[in-house]
């Protein structure tokens, strides 16, 4: 990805079919995941996770949001 070699956040270009919107998600899930994964011992803030992912705030709070949401179903908490 551009924003990766650039080290600047972006996101991809408009507009994204169905397919894109949901490969983009996947990816984006694959990577605040992937790197939470092995900061697990440390304090993480959006900017910190923004440093090492290169993906805006807005894209990985909805990573985070979704998926503490799965927890929270899977728990059975909601």
């Amino acid at each position: 990805m551009l924003s990766r070699v650039e080290g600047l956040p972006g996101t991809p270009e408009r507009p994204l079919s169905d397919l894109g919107r949901l490969s983009y998600e996947s990816y984006w899930k694959h990577v605040v995941l992937e790197k939470l994964d092995t900061l697990h011992d440390q304090k993480v803030s959006l900017n910190g996770l923004l440093r090492v992912t290169v993906i805006v705030p807005l894209k990985t709070a909805c990573v985070l949001i979704s998926e503490q949401f799965k927890l929270f179903v899977s728990l059975k908490l909601l």
